[in-house]
């Protein structure tokens, strides 16, 4: 069986209606989304995750990250897996989840993982959360080493997409290569 996925941070100023729209007319099966805002001035709509949820007729998994930004101003993001599939089971990893926030290095970050009964078959979904540009840090390492470890006790059939700001070749793709096969696009795309 074929299944479609689509993985996009929405970027959280963009009008959640066009998100809607567009996904109404690219319906995947399992769409994987980061940036979704929750009680956000420049929103009309105060809860994307829902919105989404309820506009697609999906069954849905999120999880909200408070987020300070560098300039302090603060804002409750959400990332999140919608399935046309059943979920039988959802799960939060925290990659990141210091006490404080602010500062890129600083913020939450979240893996979030569903698992879905597709044709008779089990599978897991995880969604990996933004991390600050390409650059790699040392908090950055630390995620990515905790993120490894996560995934790496999965038995099951697997799939893994996310906002990894991390080019081929980089720490953390080869991380995911030494356990993982990509299964598309190609690096490339």
């Amino acid at each position: 069986m074929k299944i479609s996925i689509l993985q996009w941070n929405i970027w959280c100023d963009e009008d959640v209606r066009n998100t809607l729209d567009f996904l109404k007319g690219h319906k995947a099966d399992i769409i994987c989304l980061q940036e979704m805002t929750i009680n956000y001035p420049k929103q009309v709509i105060k809860n994307s995750p829902e919105y989404l949820r309820d506009g697609l007729g999906y069954e849905g998994y999120c999880q909200e990250l408070p987020i300070e930004s560098t300039s302090g101003s603060k804002l409750m993001l959400a990332d999140g897996i919608f399935s046309k599939f059943p979920i039988i089971g959802r799960k939060t990893y925290w990659t990141n989840n210091p006490k404080n926030s602010g500062g890129y290095s600083n913020e939450k970050r979240v893996y979030v993982q569903i698992e879905l009964n597709v044709a008779g078959e089990k599978l897991k979904i995880t969604h990996m959360s933004y991390t600050h540009r390409f650059e790699l840090n040392g908090q950055k390492k630390k995620e990515t080493d905790r993120l490894i470890r996560y995934i790496s006790k999965n038995k099951s059939k697997f799939i893994i997409a996310g906002d990894m700001n991390a080019a081929p070749g980089s720490y953390t793709i080869k991380k995911l290569e030494s356990i993982l096969n990509n299964v598309g696009p190609d690096f490339e795309e």
